[in-house]
Order: C-alpha cells, then structure tokens, then sequence
C-alpha cells in the first residue's frame, strides 16, 4: 500500500517538474488548446513571443494569434482538423503580436488525448521564425536579380532550382528546366569534362572552374564558366555560372589578330630583305663598272659594254623605286587617276613595242592578236600602260628563254578584255589566291629564282580596280605557264585621245617633232638654258647632255642665283628643280612671273623633279611652270620639252 503512495507521489513530482521546465521554456510559444480551441495553458515562452500574460490568455480563442486573412479562409479550424485526423499539423506562416505586429512563425499543432483515446485537446509548439524568413528574402531577392546564372542541383545532374538569369541566357521556362538533368544541355563534346566534375563535386570536392557549352531553346550553345560548391549530405551542389561566349569569340579574334599581325611583320622582315637585295644588286654593277671607268683601263669595246651594264641596272634600280613610290601613294591614297576616252589597242601596242628587246634577249616567242576596234575605254594613258607593261613583264620574267607569250586583245559584249597567256613557271593552287597581294611572293627565299619586290601584280590590280576594271589570274599549277586577264567596260564615247601623249608635254606641229630627229645634234644651237639644280651630279649631268645639243646652259644652285643671271642674261628657257634648299622651285617661279616681261617674266619654265605626283604636277602648273617633268627623265624627253617651248616662242 505503502509502495503504491509513494509510485503516485513520484508521478506528480516528475509532472511538477516537467510543467515547470515547459513552462519556463523562453525561445519556444508551447501552450495547451481545449477541443473547442479554447486556450487552457500558457508558458512563459508563449508570453515573451505573443505578448499576452497567462492570466490575459486562458479561456480565449487561439485563432486570435492568425492574420484575418487567415482566419477568414479557415485555417485556425483546418490546422486543428488535420492534428486530430493525421495526428500533426506543421506549417510556417505569418501571426499577430498583442501589440499588433506580424511576425514569421512555424508551428506544430499535436492531440491530447486520455487513456481512453479521447480527444482531450491540442498542444502547439511555435518557434519565432522571422529572422530566418528574412535571410530566406535576401537570398530569394539575391538569387533572382543575380546577373550570373545560379542554380541548385543534385549531384545526379537533376536541376532543383535555377534563377530568371540561368532561363535568359538559354530561353528555356523554369518549369523546361527543371524538368531535365544538366547533362542533356551541355554539348556532347563537353559532357565526359562536365561529369567528371560532378563526381568531385559528389566527394565534397569543389570545383573552382569549369567551362562547357550549353544548348538554348533556339539550337545554338552559349559558353558557360561555372564554379561549383558541394553540399553531400544533402546531395545537393550549388552552382554559379556566368555566360562568357561574346568573351571567348573576343579573345579568338584577339588569336587570330595576333597571327594576322605575326605573319604581317614575317611578311615586312622577308620584304625588306627583298627590297635590301634587289636595290643592291643593281647598285653593285653601278657602282663596280663606274670605277673602272673613272680608272681608264677599259678597252673601248670594255667601255662600251661598261656603259650598257650601267645604264640597264639603273634603269631596273629606277623601276623599283617607282613601284615602291606606287606603292606608298596606293597606301597612302595619294595614287590619282586622270580619266580620259583612250584607245586600249594603242596601248597595248606601245607596251609591246617597249618591251620587244626584253623578248629577243630571251628567244621569246610572240604572238600577237590586237584588235583595233577594241575600245576605246575610260582611263589614265599612262596608268593603263604601266598596267600592259607589268603584266608583260611579269610573263617575261617567269618564261623560261625560248618559251612562248600569246597576247591577245579583243571586244567582248561591252568590255574590252586583255589576256596574256605564257608558258612559264606557272602558279601553284595554294598561291593563287593571293597573287595580287602587296609584298607576297610566291618564292620569298634568298635562294629565288626570280628577282623584284612583288609589287608589280599587286598595283596592277590597285589600278585596274581605280579604272573600273578587273583582272584574274589562271594557272594549271607548277610548270603549266599562267594566263593573266584584264578586263574594262567600254565607253559610249566615239573620241579617242592620243593615248602615247606625255603628260604635260604640250603638242607641237609635226615639223618641230621632225626637226628633233633629223637635226638632234643642232636642234638646240643658239638657245640658252638656265639649270636651276642644287644636286651637282644632276646639274653636270642636265649640263652635259644639253650641251651636246647645241644648247648654251648655265647651272645655278639657288633662288637668288637664279633670279640675278635671269637679270643679266635673260635665258630662252628655265629647267628648275623644285625641292631646293632655302627657296624652292614653286617660289622662284611664283617671282619670275611676278615680273615684267621685258626682265624675264615671260619666260617659259619647265619643272624638273622628283616629285612626281599627278597632284604635283597640278602645283607646278598653278604656280606657273609650262610643263612638268619627273626624274630620272629621258634626253629625248626632255628635248622634245624645249624645243616645243622654243618653237611656240618663236610662233
């Protein structure tokens, strides 16, 4: 009897005890609800949380902690239906303080029930969640204006959540996405790399970076850089990614620059090298027979051949430099063309006809095909020869002797087409292409066959494409010969100009042009030329030729000097440099007309010089020269100048 007082008195002490613990619980709301949900136990942790005193709550209804909203759908009544039916209610959702305040709370709603198995009433369990409802916002707030595309996945490939980022970048809808593992985006090239991964990532390893192609909704991939964090325990890895497709085509076409600029500064190295040879090769002759010359130990045959050697290797060192000049005016913009009706089949003659002696000197083989009615075009003469003339020379060079060139000019429909077709070296099909290029040639060794800059093919389609025209090239590969072709549209004009006319040479009456073959050595006689040349060579050399022809020449080196034998001897004629030391040549002719006529103002004055542009020989005419001349200028040439200024004094 004893035993079983004492059993019940230990009972209650045990409940005491554990009523007092659950009534002095702080961090937890645990409060006792009757069936009819009316409040019947209150602990100390339920008042720090809700605000009420103990006294202030029992008997009260418990739906008064809910949001009206909440109490309107109900839902004090179903948390309570569902603890009584399944045994546990759970949820999180928002409730009110007793100074009105909302605060973030989970709850767990449990039955009471007797030994019988009556429902006696309900505890229910609420914990302050508002704080971690916060950070829950952030994150959300964080994940969804993240501009990185973010994601949960499981370590099986399975995407659990992904951010308005990571559907942007690929166009899918988060219900598509979630809807499929990872592995089936990624393209197959990049799936064994990416799934590797995944197996760090599954050992708790992270991976720092990964970069794979990603398949949008529209067909095309998208370059992906990730870095992974693993969380094992819950399967799970968080994953941020960021597109870097418009960064990887940046740096493949900073690659691509790089070698475009590698191969450009190859290309400068191998030209220049070039361009130091084929200057010096010439010069070298030059410079060799020019010695023994001075040295007068040459037989007169020797004098004779020293003679042709020099003057051939200048006049190569002359070509190279002019295309090289050609060149920095085709780069620079500076190359202008002078549009006139021409006749094409003049031209083509006249190349021709220059360029026979190169032909015989190689047993050359020439057959000719030009017809007359072909043309006439709109074009600058002289740029249209230098065109006929490089291609020319172009199949000279690379015809073997006693090969064959076949030129051939005809009318086709409204153009007028050129094809010169040779049996030389030919050209391989993977130069082809690149034929027409500044500084590429196909053979850029120091052990070469053929000699010049690789310039000539590439300002003859600069100027065909400035006339409106086009050229091709054709070959079967090495050893077939090759077959270069040009073409110009017709003009509707029926007036052809006299397209051999030198540039600035006024025309002068048949008889003049007579008189200069026929008498050449007396065609000069009793006229005075005043040389205005601050370089002596050119000086003695202008003083020499005209004085075989009977001319009387003085030489000056300056402006001032210029303007006082002017005063004293009134000369027939001026030939003046332009780029002079102190005063150049615009200046002194800019004085001489500023003159009267009777002190020499008249008198007519022809520029000589290096500056050889179409736009400086625009200048020289403004400034008030007759006539321009660009050096080296031929004898002939400027023979032909003065007697035609003479002849129209003399008109």
């Amino acid at each position: 009897m004893s035993t079983g007082t004492e059993r019940r008195s230990t009972c209650r002490r045990t409940e005491d005890i554990y009523r007092k613990a659950i009534e002095d619980i702080r961090d937890y709301a645990i409060f006792m609800i009757g069936p009819d949900g009316l409040i019947t136990n209150w602990n100390l942790g339920a008042q720090q949380m809700l605000g009420y005193t103990e006294e202030e709550v029992i008997g009260k209804d418990a739906a008064k902690f809910f949001i009206p909203e909440d109490r309107a759908k109900g839902v004090p009544e179903q948390e309570m239906a569902t603890a009584a039916t399944e045994g546990r209610a759970e949820d999180e959702r928002w409730h009110i303080r007793r100074d009105g305040s909302h605060f973030w709370a989970s709850g767990i709603m449990t039955p009471v029930r007797d030994e019988t198995g009556k429902l006696i009433g309900f505890s229910k369990v609420m914990r302050d969640m508002t704080e971690r409802n916060k950070l829950t916002q952030e994150r959300d707030r964080f994940f969804a204006l993240s501009m990185d595309m973010l994601t949960i996945v499981h370590l099986d490939g399975r995407l659990q959540r992904v951010n308005p980022a990571f559907q942007k970048v690929l166009g899918y809808s988060e219900e598509e996405l979630l809807s499929r593992k990872i592995f089936e985006l990624v393209h197959p090239d990049d799936r064994a790399k990416t799934m590797s991964g995944y197996v760090d990532l599954g050992r708790g390893k992270p991976v720092k970076h990964m970069e794979n192609r990603l398949g949008c909704k529209d067909g095309t991939y998208r370059w992906v850089a990730w870095s992974y964090f693993p969380v094992p325990e819950d399967g799970l890895a968080f994953g941020v990614g960021r597109d870097v497709t418009e960064l990887r085509r940046m740096h493949e076409v900073l690659r691509l620059r790089a070698e475009e600029l590698e191969n450009a500064n190859r290309v400068k190295d191998e030209f220049l090298a070039t361009m130091s040879h084929e200057l010096r090769t010439p010069l070298t002759s030059i410079l060799g027979w020019s010695r023994l010359l001075h040295s007068n130990q040459l037989s007169d045959k020797d004098k004779e051949r020293a003679i042709q050697i020099i003057q051939r290797n200048a006049e190569a060192q002359s070509k190279l430099i002019e295309d090289l000049l050609d060149v920095s005016r085709i780069i620079t913009g500076k190359l202008k063309i002078e549009f006139q009706p021409v006749s094409f089949a003049a031209i083509t003659d006249t190349a021709l006809s220059s360029l026979r002696p190169a032909l015989d000197a190689k047993q050359l083989k020439l057959e000719a095909s030009i017809d007359p009615a072909a043309g006439p075009i709109s074009g600058d003469p002289a740029r249209l020869q230098q065109i006929v003339t490089n291609l020319l020379s172009n199949a000279i060079k690379f015809t073997p002797n006693g090969g064959k060139i076949d030129v051939r000019l005809q009318r086709t429909d409204a153009h007028v087409r050129l094809d010169i077709k040779d049996t030389g070296v030919g050209i391989s099909p993977e130069h082809l292409p690149h034929i027409f290029e500044r500084f590429k040639q196909v053979d850029s060794s120091n052990v070469r066959a053929h000699g010049g800059l690789g310039l000539g093919l590439a300002i003859v389609d600069y100027l065909v494409r400035q006339q409106g025209g086009a050229v091709f090239a054709a070959s079967g590969g090495p050893g077939t010969g090759s077959t270069f072709s040009v073409e110009f549209p017709l003009t509707s004009s029926e007036v052809i100009g006299d397209s051999r006319q030198a540039e600035g040479v006024p025309q002068r009456p048949l008889a003049v042009l007579e008189r200069a073959n026929s008498t050449i050595d007396a065609s000069l006689q009793d006229v005075h030329i005043l040389v205005v040349e601050d370089d002596p060579d050119t000086q003695e050399l202008l003083k020499t030729v005209l004085r075989r022809h009977g001319a009387n020449v003085t030489t000056v080196s300056c402006c001032s000097d210029a303007l006082a034998e002017i005063a004293s001897s009134k000369p027939d004629v001026i030939i003046s440099d332009i780029g002079m030391a102190g005063e150049n040549g615009y200046e002194l002719i800019r004085k001489i007309r500023s003159m009267d006529p009777d002190t020499g103002g008249h008198i007519p004055a022809i520029a000589l010089t290096a500056y050889a542009g179409a736009t400086d020989r625009r200048r020289a005419l403004l400034a008030g020269f007759q006539t321009h001349l660009a050096k080296p200028v031929e004898p002939d040439d400027l023979l032909a100048v003065i007697l035609s200024l003479t002849f129209q004094q003399e008109a």
